[in-house]
């Protein structure tokens, strides 16, 4: 899978926080939901940083299924127009804005309800479930390919 990150660093003018997310949600979404290939488009707004000199007010990712399908999508006249658009938001956000383009390498997938056991489990399968958390926990902690 890859993703297009696109990193807002910046800040939103002052008073103009309402007008930035209207311009976003009734501008700039529809566009980047058009974007072919896309599989998942996702804005995230800042709510908290540690650090205050550099503040990411809005980051948009989208998820793409392969290379070629990012490259298709670049390539497109979605993207010129959804460039053009983005233009305007620096009426409202004083910064600069950079996309780069990420694989993903590893992707560690949870079953859901490993922990805790239901009753309904055997004693056999929750000590298999505890040993399969303790290792996937081990090495997310290992710092494994970018982990922690």
């Amino acid at each position: 899978m890859f993703t297009r990150v696109g990193f807002f660093e910046g800040k939103i003018r002052s008073g103009h926080e309402a007008d930035f997310d209207r311009y976003v949600r009734e501008t700039l979404l529809p566009i980047w939901r058009q974007t072919p290939h896309a599989l998942r488009v996702e804005v995230m707004r800042e709510v908290q940083a540690d650090d205050a000199a550099h503040r990411f007010p809005m980051v948009l990712q989208i998820a793409y299924p392969d290379r070629k399908a990012l490259d298709e999508a670049l390539a497109s006249p979605v993207r010129a127009l959804g460039r053009e658009a983005t233009r305007g938001l620096y009426e409202f956000f004083a910064g600069r804005f950079f996309t780069p383009s990420t694989k993903l390498r590893n992707q560690v997938q949870r079953t859901p309800r490993l922990w805790p056991p239901t009753p309904k489990q055997s004693s056999r399968r929750r000590l298999n479930l505890t040993r399969r958390m303790t290792a996937l926990c081990a090495y997310e902690t290992a710092g494994v390919d970018g982990f922690c």
